[in-house]
């Protein structure tokens, strides 16, 4: 994920091997655990975008399922 901390916008990219077969589910949480909002634009099957430009500075986790496995990352997003 980049850039990270992020002032809008930020990239994700996951590894081909983890996405072949797998449906990757992102969401996304604020500090306090509440779900946000997607705004996830796909430029291509490994890479998209997420928009948290309409949200407050802080950090925010996202959270990629995929198969029985989860993996949570932080974002900071800074005004």
């Amino acid at each position: 994920m980049y850039p990270n901390p992020t002032r809008d916008e930020f990239t994700v990219e996951i590894a081909n091997q983890l996405i072949t077969n797998n449906k990757v589910e992102p969401q996304v949480y604020n500090f306090l655990g509440e779900e946000i909002p997607l705004s996830i634009d796909f430029k291509a099957a490994n890479k998209f975008y997420i928009d948290l430009q309409d949200q407050s500075e802080g950090i925010y986790f996202i959270t990629f399922k995929y198969n029985d496995k989860v993996v949570t990352k932080k974002v900071s997003l800074i005004k």
